[in-house]
């Protein structure tokens, strides 16, 4: 059935279509299932719900949650704003936590320690009860401390530089 003015307007089809070749300009409506043999290809927005699997080539926004039920591979630069991890994480190679003065604090793989850059402090006790750290002016170290100080050993030596004896208390 044609309905128009002389111009094609609309077309009623019942039943079965085989179209070699459609174009649509304009909003289409599907009721009903709607069945795509092959590739199907989107050039703009595709909003859907209930979706199994995503094959994308470009950058998927997703307006709620991500829920990944398996492994995730991402290859490349990752920016996450909050991260909150349960369970056991693994990083294969340097971990670098970076600090307000941007001199950071790095767990270094290859070199097995963790490196405290200038002016970056390691704190302990519930009421930062003492410090460590390092400054670049003077190439000063501080331990610094709210009581006393222990170092327990059966011989306790200071060195200079060199490794030369500054103090050496025995037992």
């Amino acid at each position: 059935t044609f309905v128009g003015n002389g111009d094609f307007v609309e077309l009623d089809v019942d039943g079965h279509t085989n179209l070699d070749n459609i174009s649509v300009s304009g909003v289409s409506t599907f009721t009903g299932d709607a069945a795509f043999v092959g590739n199907v290809s989107i050039g703009g927005t595709l909003t859907y719900e209930d979706v199994i699997n995503v094959d994308s080539v470009g950058i998927i926004t997703a307006r709620a949650g991500i829920d990944c039920n398996a492994d995730l591979d991402v290859d490349g630069h990752t920016n996450l704003d909050n991260v909150s991890v349960a369970g056991v994480t693994t990083f294969s190679d340097d971990v670098t936590f970076q600090t307000a003065n941007t001199n950071n604090l790095v767990l270094d793989k290859s070199d097995n320690s963790l490196k405290f850059g200038d002016s970056v402090r390691a704190k302990f006790g519930a009421s930062t009860d003492m410090e460590i750290y390092h400054t670049t002016a003077g190439n000063t170290n501080f331990i610094k401390g709210t009581g006393n100080l222990f170092l327990q050993s059966n011989v306790i030596v200071l060195e200079d530089q060199s490794g030369n004896d500054y103090i050496r208390i025995d037992n």
